[in-house]
């Protein structure tokens, strides 16, 4: 594995020649919606996931002085529009020209936003509003009030980037850290969530694949385990931290298999989306027996996550 511990998020995300595991969603979807993620332009961020962004830095680093908390302008107005060029102009009057410039003097709210987060971008700072800094610091607190959480980041490098050839298919592959402990042979990875209570967590694994990236991870980083570290993005601001070593057989066999597939379609330069003709279909055969002595493992936990996820 070659590790980084400098390279910038953006350019972690830049980079089209390795596998990420957000690549393994997609190709677990189709090959044709990967391709089609790796050749569109980004979505911007909504506003619950500005949240679990700007909590996520605030605990990784755990410097407040980076957050710029910005005014709040009435945009529906022309009034609030030049108020706020006029704001991007004392931040960056070369930035704020060519947003006029570029838009005939008539920029949108989004564009002066997009303009906004360019110029704190470039000067290393977050923008959030007063209620947002509010928030997540209080996320950040009871992050560290929380004892397994604090010792997991009690020692260890943010935001560590590995790039690295998987043995079973020969694809580059890459992963970056939230936390990394080579100490004790830990990666740790922060999600931001409503409820971290152990069933809606086995709901968010199921849903978003959180045990393909658990497995994805530690060949990354060559660690021993991988720990979940769970905060919630409202008030009472619940935390819990959870081991992934349960989940891992089915994450390894699905990373496998992500991994195939896109060997193969790599090497022909094909992308299929589903199948082009008419499919039979039936429920899973977990979904079908009232007797779950005949499931295997594999079987179980399908129903066991189902089940949980209120299926």
């Amino acid at each position: 594995m070659n590790l980084s511990y400098e390279m910038s998020n953006e350019a972690y995300h830049a980079d089209r020649t390795a596998v990420s595991k957000s690549w393994l969603d997609r190709i677990n979807q189709s090959p044709k919606h990967l391709h089609h993620y790796l050749t569109t332009p980004p979505k911007p961020q909504t506003e619950a996931l500005q949240i679990g962004s700007l909590a996520h830095s605030l605990i990784l680093e755990n410097d407040i002085s980076r957050y710029v908390v910005t005014p709040t302008f009435n945009c529906g107005s022309n009034a609030g529009k030049q108020a706020y060029l006029s704001y991007l102009s004392e931040l960056d009057s070369t930035a704020a020209e060519a947003l006029e410039d570029s838009t005939q003097g008539k920029p949108k709210r989004e564009d002066m936003d997009l303009c906004l987060t360019k110029i704190l971008e470039s000067q290393h700072k977050i923008t959030c509003t007063q209620e947002q800094l509010k928030t997540v610091i209080a996320i950040r607190d009871a992050v560290y009030q929380h004892e397994a959480a604090r010792m997991i980041l009690s020692a260890g490098h943010a935001e560590v980037t590995s790039f690295y050839v998987d043995p079973d298919t020969g694809v580059q592959c890459k992963a970056r850290a939230d936390w990394y402990r080579p100490d004790v042979g830990i990666v740790a990875d922060l999600k931001s969530t409503t409820d971290a209570s152990a069933v809606e967590v086995a709901r968010s694994i199921a849903k978003y694949r959180y045990h393909v990236q658990a497995a994805h991870y530690l060949q990354a980083f060559e660690a021993d385990k991988f720990l979940f570290v769970f905060f919630e993005k409202e008030a009472p601001y619940g935390v819990a931290v959870y081991d992934s070593a349960e989940i891992l057989p089915w994450g390894r066999a699905q990373r496998k298999a992500n991994l195939t597939t896109y060997a193969r379609c790599q090497m022909a330069n094909e992308w299929p989306c589903y199948y082009p003709e008419i499919q039979s279909i039936a429920l899973p055969r977990w979904a079908q027996v009232a007797d779950t002595s005949v499931l295997n493992d594999d079987e179980k936990f399908q129903l066991e996550l189902m089940r949980r996820m209120g299926a």
